[in-house]
């Protein structure tokens, strides 16, 4: 079965705006180089500004923050999990720290301490709706579908067009067995966005478990004419095609998922095809 995809923000926008005396002029000179650099996506030379600020104005929790900012795109997570640490300790009641700490978390699979942070960000900023989104992704982790549900539907309360919480929404709704609930959710998101690939796969992957075939070769073929390179739609079409006793046109999806790169596919190549 499909390991379901659930949609992560994390938050990028630069502390740009610092209390008037909390950086020296010299501080404040580097703090504005770092995000100019930062948005010319030179990473390194952000990241030297920041420890220079950091240096030269070690109590600046928003210099913290950027610089967990950098280290993440850097791909130091633990650093930047420090930083926003650090930033906290100095501003406890940021909210976008208490985000992107989550969101780092929930990467290194410290799913519990995530949701401790999303929760604290939601406190501190009860409208973010990606905090809802996000928290409900990593109660999915813990098979707490209920409250995943709960909070995926605020997500939508805040944001009505969130076609990715709809989704998400949908997938925990299936994994609750609550099929016809998930298909309702999968139909809004697709409603909100046809082009959203992952949507109509899920929904195929639901239609085959209500044993509802065409349909879920409709949507497998419809997310191959929008994306001819997705494997795993042609390895999950493959599948319902066994189920109707297609073996040909079976064989031909997993070749043609082996092709694009899905090497999932090999195996039950083999073991059907050859």
């Amino acid at each position: 079965m499909r390991v379901l995809t659930f949609f992560l923000l994390l938050v990028s926008i630069l502390q740009q705006e610092v209390g008037a005396q909390s950086l020296t002029p010299r501080a404040a000179h580097h703090y504005d180089l770092g995000i100019e650099k930062f948005k010319k996506e030179d990473y390194w030379g952000a990241l030297a500004e920041y420890d220079t600020v950091i240096m030269l104005s070690p109590n600046e929790p928003d210099a913290y923050f950027n610089r967990g900012l950098v280290k993440r795109k850097i791909g130091d997570i633990k650093g930047a999990i420090a930083d926003y640490s650090q930033a906290l300790k100095l501003n406890p009641y940021d909210a976008a720290a208490y985000y992107n700490r989550a969101f780092l978390k929930q990467m290194l699979g410290q799913t519990h301490a995530a949701i401790e942070d999303y929760t604290l960000a939601i406190k501190y900023n009860p409208n973010d709706a990606d905090a809802y989104l996000n928290r409900g992704e990593a109660r999915t982790k813990l098979l707490d579908y209920r409250n995943a549900i709960l909070d995926f539907t605020r997500a939508i309360q805040l944001k009505p067009d969130y076609y990715q919480a709809f989704y998400n929404r949908a997938n925990a709704k299936r994994d609750a067995l609550d099929h016809h609930g998930a298909l309702q959710d999968y139909n809004k998101s697709l409603e909100i966005n046809p082009q959203f690939t992952a949507a109509l796969v899920n929904r195929a992957l639901t239609y085959t478990r209500m044993s509802r075939f065409t349909e879920a070769l409709a949507d497998y073929t419809r997310a191959i004419e929008i994306n001819p390179y997705d494997g795993e739609a042609f390895f999950y079409r493959a599948q319902t095609k066994i189920k109707m006793g297609d073996k040909n046109g079976a064989c031909d999806d997993m070749y043609s998922a082996i092709e694009v790169g899905y090497d999932k596919a090999f195996t039950d190549f083999q073991k059907l095809c050859q």
